[in-house]
């Protein structure tokens, strides 16, 4: 980086150098992060760095309502040094003061939470995902489609079936029929989570039949391997093949795993293969690994 040159970092504004009136104080984990943020947004925009490269990872800082509601632009950045705890009502009540505040953007409204949910999920926050999901749950007419699907994701994620299956109830009944079809795919993914998978398959024919991508779908192949009879699972590659819905290396690699002490596993293989094979389905280097080091246990 050039030195003095508008990539560089700024000094800690905690540090005992010379303060900059002009900097924003953030709590000093945070700080490091923002700066960091920065550097590489900059980079980015000169074509210097093409993608997000690993930062080192600061300690974990408290939760402020103030700063998560500030932190849009770098909220995964926020959300990957918060503490992993519970947050009271209380203190999730305190954002949604300030997301009501009329000077606040409305896109921001619209998809805070779902984020906040998103990114807690994605940096194992377990704690801090609950607290979420309490909070939105006890009022769950207050949020948007968009923030309760996130939830749904989350209690899928979690196997907390029996509140999966009430909140996709709710969601649907607030759908209207063009809805739906807007949200088949992120309630899909939802769905491929939990052993109502088999709800989808309404939502992947409407889709079908809009000409409208479908390729999110192949999380119900995996879905079936995963929670379905293994000969199930193999019918439906059969039957999704009009619509050219292939199978992803999730589906074999957990297929795979369920043959291991099944009786009629090498049956169940064949039976894949076959299928595979009549569709032209192409499989990659991992998956036939995968297939390998079956048989050759099977046969050991």
């Amino acid at each position: 980086l050039r030195p003095g040159g508008p990539t560089c970092l700024r000094p800690d504004p905690t540090s005992h150098t010379t303060p900059n009136h002009n900097t924003t104080h953030y709590p000093k984990p945070y700080a490091i992060e923002m700066r960091l943020a920065r550097s590489f947004v900059l980079l980015s925009k000169c074509g210097t760095v093409r993608r997000l490269i690993n930062v080192p990872f600061v300690r974990n800082m408290e939760f402020d309502a103030k700063n998560a509601v500030s932190s849009l632009q770098c909220f995964d950045s926020y959300v990957r040094c918060l503490d992993n705890t519970f947050l009271e009502n209380s203190r999730l009540s305190a954002v949604s003061d300030l997301l009501e505040d009329p000077s606040t953007d409305q896109h921001l409204k619209q998809i805070f939470w779902s984020k906040f949910v998103s990114a807690a999920l994605t940096f194992d926050k377990n704690n801090l995902v609950d607290s979420l999901i309490l909070y939105i749950l006890e009022k769950p007419h207050s949020h948007s489609t968009v923030t309760l699907i996130s939830v749904l994701k989350a209690l899928g994620s979690k196997r907390r079936f029996d509140e999966f299956r009430s909140l996709y109830e709710l969601i649907k009944s607030r759908l209207s029929p063009s809805d739906i079809v807007v949200y088949a795919a992120d309630m899909s993914l939802a769905l491929a989570l939990t052993p109502f998978y088999k709800d989808a398959r309404v939502l992947l024919d409407m889709t079908f039949e809009r000409n409208l991508p479908i390729k999110q779908f192949s999380c119900l192949l995996t879905a079936a391997a995963t929670y379905g009879p293994l000969h199930e699972a193999i019918s439906l590659v059969d039957e999704l093949h009009p619509m050219m819905l292939k199978p992803i290396d999730s589906f074999y690699s957990v297929f795979i795993e369920r043959l291991y002490g099944v009786e009629e596993g090498k049956e169940l293989m064949n039976q894949l293969l076959k299928v595979i094979q009549k569709c032209q389905y192409p499989i990659s280097k991992s998956t036939a690994l995968l297939i390998k080091e079956w048989f050759e246990r099977y046969h050991a």
